[in-house]
Parts: structure tokens; C-alpha cells; sequence
């Protein structure tokens, strides 16, 4: 990219000189490079876009992170975000925010004398609990109690359906996962 933009500055008579093509072309790749490097500098200044190369490592070592290697890279930004977040007074608005972050399904938060902690985007037990859990703790104090209030299908929500439209499904998939 750059190898042609330093050539087309170049006046006419010397874009064809073979040494400064090769000065070029050594200039345009050290930039293009550059400008890489740079690109990937800015994208892990995001907790959306952060790298496994980059960001996510020195995140983990700043905020002192144990992660479980089976995450996804997804389930490992919403973690250090929350984690990164989570400072200050404990109340309702900083748990929503460490509830927001976690991108796995909405989740309503109610504070009053124990955390009640709804999932109301996703049927079922959502994955990477246990993170979440784990979040939950770190940042409220250990006498507070915490519950958690997970959504399932109802058996009257599959009234409309007949036995053999049914059939194909096992009762974890019809109470968990949207599969009808």
C-alpha cells in the first residue's frame, strides 16, 4: 500500500529507476507493517475487540486473572470487562454492569438484602456460570446471599404442538433450548 503511494509522489522520471523501486518497496513494507501493528495496538485498547496475542494476556496479568483454558474468546473479554469494572461500592447499578458484560444472555439483577440474579434473554442454565458466579462474588461481600433465577419453556407453552412434532426433541432440549 504505501510502496505505491511513495512511488506515485516520486516525479515521473524516477519511478522506473530500479534502486529507488527497491527503496520504495523496502519503505512501503516497513510502513505497511507499521500501520499493522498500530491497527492491532488500537483494537486492543476494546474490551470487544481484544486479541489473544495481545490484549487478553496483559489484561489477565494486570488484573491478576485465572481464566479456564476452555473459554471462548468472547467468554474471556466479557470476564476481564466485569472484572475491570467491578471497583468501588457494591450496589445494584455495579451489578447490573457486571451482569451486562456478560454477553451470554440478559440478565436482571435485584438488590435487596440478598442479590437475585434472573436470566430473562436465554432458556435455560447459560454456559460460563460458574465465571459469572465467580464475578458476583468477587465483588460482593461475603455476608450478602446470592440466588439465581434461571428461565425454562413451560409445559404450556408447548400446547400448540402435537406428540409427534414433539417427538423428535428430548424434554432437556423442549425445557432448555430454543430448537421449536
Amino acid at each position: 500500500m504505501y510502496n505505491e503511494k511513495f512511488l506515485n509522489n516520486l516525479n515521473a522520471l524516477n519511478r522506473d529507476d530500479e534502486l529507488i523501486k527497491n527503496i520504495a518497496s523496502g519503505i512501503g513494507t516497513v510502513l505497511d507493517d507499521l500501520l499493522s501493528d498500530m491497527l492491532q495496538l488500537e483494537n486492543n485498547f476494546w474490551f470487544d475487540k481484544m486479541d489473544e496475542e495481545i490484549g487478553i494476556p496483559l489484561m489477565i496479568k494486570l488484573l491478576n486473572l485465572m481464566l479456564r483454558k476452555d473459554l471462548t474468546l468472547d467468554e474471556k473479554r466479557n470476564l476481564i470487562e466485569s472484572r475491570w469494572k467491578n471497583t468501588g461500592k457494591i450496589s445494584e447499578e455495579s451489578l447490573q454492569k457486571i451482569a451486562d458484560n456478560w454477553r451470554n444472555g440478559a440478565i436482571d439483577v435485584e438488590f435487596n438484602n440478598k442479590i437475585v440474579i434472573n436470566f430473562v434473554g436465554v432458556e435455560g442454565i447459560p454456559s460460563a456460570i460458574d465465571e459469572l458466579k465467580e464475578e458476583f462474588n468477587k465483588a460482593k461481600p461475603a455476608f450478602l446471599e446470592m440466588s439465581f433465577t434461571f428461565l425454562f419453556r413451560r409445559h404450556s407453552e408447548l400446547h400448540a404442538y402435537t406428540h409427534h412434532q414433539l417427538h423428535a426433541y428430548t424434554h432437556k432440549e423442549l425445557k432448555e433450548k430454543e430448537v421449536i
